[in-house]
C-alpha cells in the first residue's frame, strides 16, 4: 500500500482505476481508509493531487479512527482503555500471533516477514484476537442480562457490521458488533440491553426507549457516547 507525507502525518492510500469515472477523486472509508479514484487511463502525479488536498484530507481523515501504523508504540483500546502495542519480531514465529497482558497487546512478527506486509499482518492478527475476545465476553454477558431481565432469545453472532453495534432479528436472534469489545463494559451492557428490548418492541416507539429505560435508565449518556465515539473503533 502506498504512504505519503502530509506535513507531520504519514498517510496510506489505494489507488482505485475505473472506467466509470470521468475526473480523480478522493474517497475516505472508515474501513479502507484514503482511496485514489481515477480514470482508467488517466496518467497523473497522484503524490501531487494529495499534497493540493492535504486540508481536506486531514480534515475528514480526523472524522475516523487514527490510521494507526501498527507498530510499537502506538495504542489500540481494549474495553475502554487505550493499551500499549509492542511488535516483536521472532524467528519462532511463522505467523502474527498476539499476547495480551496488563494493559499490552504484544504482537510477535516473523523475522523474515517483509516490511510491507508487517502492517496489515499486526492489524489482521489484531482483529481476530477482538473477535475471540467478542465471543468469549458477549455471548455470556448477554445470558447473564437476559435471565436478570427475564428475556429469552434464540442464537447470537458475533459479525463485523459497518454500521450497527447490534441487531436483533424477528426469530429472536441477536447480533454483536465484534468491535463493542474495544469499548467500555458499561457502553457494552447498554448495547445488550437494547438488543433485548427488541425482543419485545422491535421498532424505536416511544414504548421502546420506556422498556429500555426500565433496565437502563441512563441509556441517553451510552446513546450519545456511543455515537460521539463511535468513529474511533475501526482497525484500518
Amino acid at each position: 500500500m502506498p504512504e505519503i507525507q502530509l506535513d507531520n502525518q504519514i498517510i496510506s492510500y489505494t489507488i482505485q482505476k475505473s472506467s466509470r469515472a470521468r475526473r480523480i477523486s478522493l474517497k475516505i472509508d472508515a474501513e479502507k481508509g484514503l482511496q485514489v479514484i481515477l480514470p482508467a487511463r488517466a496518467k497523473v502525479d497522484v503524490d501531487e493531487i494529495l499534497h493540493e488536498k492535504r486540508k481536506w484530507i486531514q480534515k475528514h481523515l480526523g472524522k475516523f479512527a487514527p490510521h494507526r501504523q501498527y507498530i510499537s508504540g502506538e495504542t489500540v483500546p481494549l474495553y475502554g482503555v487505550d493499551c500499549l502495542l509492542q511488535v516483536v519480531p521472532a524467528a519462532s514465529a511463522n505467523r502474527a500471533t498476539v499476547i495480551y497482558k496488563d494493559d499490552i497487546f504484544a504482537v510477535k512478527i516473523p523475522t523474515n516477514l517483509k516490511p510491507s506486509l508487517r502492517r496489515e499482518a499486526v492489524r489482521a492478527s489484531l482483529e481476530n484476537w477482538y473477535r475471540r475476545e467478542a465471543k468469549r465476553y458477549i455471548p455470556p454477558e448477554t445470558a447473564r442480562l437476559a435471565a436478570k431481565f427475564g428475556f429469552s432469545y434464540q442464537n447470537i453472532t458475533i459479525r463485523g457490521q459497518k454500521t450497527r453495534w447490534g441487531s436483533c432479528s424477528s426469530h429472536g436472534n441477536l447480533n454483536f458488533n465484534w468491535r463493542l469489545i474495544m469499548t467500555p463494559p458499561e457502553a457494552i451492557e447498554y448495547v445488550i440491553i437494547h438488543e433485548l428490548c427488541h425482543l419485545n418492541v422491535p421498532d424505536h416507539s416511544a414504548r421502546f426507549w420506556s422498556l429500555v429505560a426500565q433496565f437502563c435508565p441512563n441509556y441517553r449518556v451510552h446513546v450519545d457516547w456511543l455515537k460521539n465515539h463511535a468513529h474511533l473503533y475501526n482497525l484500518i
